[in-house]
């Protein structure tokens, strides 16, 4: 999604809030509107454009809105100088606090460690996260098809029409929100919270990486004569691979006078105790908006693949890499009735897949003139890029769903299945039961006969191997 792009580059810049991005906004959704147009046979109204626009735009005003607070928190000195008011006490109280100063001064240290843990531990688990999605969830541990295929399952098991317009019209909003499910009902999953495991795994590993780190600092200053500076040096130096601490933050207690080095191993051990145990009880009750970095983001990265679309039929380039050399192509290809497409002159769905009317001696309009359909590249743009062959995914499933949404699609694009696009009555006898059940065995459409071999001895299900050979042969995919 362009405007989703657009607001996370903007905050990922860190720049204050203009008004300029609001016409930026509108103008990608006119962008949008148009290029859609173009590939479908239907005009979108005004107040249509008003509403996406208003929704768009109210959406990003939330998100500007926290930009600009992450921005004056940053750069606004009185802002930040407020923010650093009880650190300039801290450090003045230490300077008159004599021996009880260890104790002010692990308090100082230990409220900027528990920040860098946190960070630290939220970016080890997301990373942790979406490697174990990669491995154990079948979604994610196979191909990009394998991917597409169990989202397609997933639509089918919502039976959600709306579902279904955003994987057709926003393929990068569906997958996204598919992976965020996934990945919440892994991590969240009340009888299984492997979101805490992972959290307290990494507290006990910097637990003792921080103890390890006080205990040797301390020993080298011993040797080398007590110094709060050296100490903070030493300490730093040890945790510096693995936690965020700039040396420079803690500049304002470097220069106080503790009385003995062993008094301030001792009173930040007791500090970290307490950051610790603070930090282990709000993880037991945490979910993954504290993430920066959200799981489910990293892991969209990583799958999704290039998200261009066919502009016939709108399936998505199955190519797994983002902005790819050479063409775009893709198993996927499906009915052109499902993006509204009709036959020329009629009110009449065409219910063929696309890449059929790609080899047929059909046309199309396309910027005012009618070009072959074997000839799509002449179209320029989109068409040109594409490499549109026979679809080796099986058309059961986008059979069932024209039968199943009908009325839906007859509303949505103002036309109707009658005459050329008139639905067969085969087509209705599929159930939605039984493209799941295909659908969840592997790379079913590869494996017919294996397939057909196993079921019927297992299951006992008479005439479905017949209805089975029906669905999977040439003439009723095409």
């Amino acid at each position: 999604m362009r405007i989703g792009d657009y607001i996370k580059k903007r905050e990922e810049e860190i720049m204050n809030y203009s008004s300029s991005y609001f016409h930026e906004i509108v103008k990608i959704i006119d962008e949008e509107i148009l290029a859609f147009e173009e590939t479908v046979t239907l005009k979108l109204t005004s107040s249509y454009r008003v509403d996406v626009s208003l929704y768009l735009c109210q959406m990003a005003a939330q998100k500007f809105a926290e930009l600009y607070e992450i921005f004056q928190k940053e750069s606004d000195p009185i802002i930040y100088l407020n923010s650093k008011k009880e650190d300039f006490f801290k450090s003045f109280a230490i300077s008159y606090q004599g021996a009880k100063s260890a104790t002010t001064f692990a308090d100082f240290l230990c409220t900027s460690l528990n920040s860098a843990i946190c960070d630290a531990i939220y970016e080890k688990t997301a990373i942790d996260i979406v490697n174990v999605m990669k491995t154990e969830d079948p979604a994610f541990n196979g191909t990009r098809e394998k991917l597409e295929i169990n989202l397609l399952i997933h639509l089918a098991k919502k039976e959600n029409f709306h579902k279904y317009m955003d994987y057709i019209y926003n393929p990068s909003y569906s997958m996204a929100e598919f992976i965020q499910q996934r990945i919440n009902n892994y991590c969240l999953n009340k009888r299984n919270p492997q979101l805490n495991k992972f959290l307290h795994s990494h507290l006990n590993t910097f637990k003792d990486l921080i103890l390890c780190a006080i205990n040797d600092s301390t020993r080298v200053v011993e040797d080398k004569g007590s110094n709060v500076s050296l100490w903070l040096d030493e300490f730093c130096s040890r945790i510096g691979d693995n936690l965020y601490l700039p040396r420079h933050t803690l500049s304002s207690i470097e220069h106080q006078e503790v009385i003995g080095i062993k008094l301030i191993k001792e009173a930040v051990s007791d500090s970290l105790g307490h950051v610790l145990d603070d930090l282990e009880r709000t993880f037991s009750e945490t979910d993954l908006d504290p993430f920066f970095a959200k799981p489910h983001e990293i892991l969209f990265e990583q799958v999704s693949g290039c998200m261009k679309q066919c502009p016939f039929c709108k399936a998505v380039c199955t190519n797994t890499i983002p902005d790819h050399d050479g063409e775009h192509g893709t198993y996927f290809h499906r009915p052109l009735a499902i993006t509204g497409v009709k036959w020329e002159g009629t009110n009449n769905f065409v219910i063929d897949i696309c890449s059929s009317i790609a080899a047929s001696d059909s046309t199309f309009i396309s910027d005012g003139k009618k070009i072959p359909c074997k000839q799509y590249r002449k179209a320029g743009a989109d068409y040109a890029k594409w490499n549109i062959q026979p679809s080796t995914f099986p058309q059961f499933y986008w059979k069932w769903f024209v039968c199943h949404f009908r009325n839906e699609l007859e509303t949505a694009y103002q036309g109707v299945f009658e005459a050329k696009g008139k639905i067969p009555h085969d087509w209705e006898n599929v159930s939605r039961d039984e493209i799941l059940f295909l659908m969840e065995i592997d790379h079913m459409y590869k494996l017919r006969d294996e397939i057909l071999m196993e079921i019927e001895p297992i299951y006992k299900l008479g005439g479905f191997r017949q209805k089975l050979l029906t669905l999977f042969s040439p003439q009723s995919s095409a």
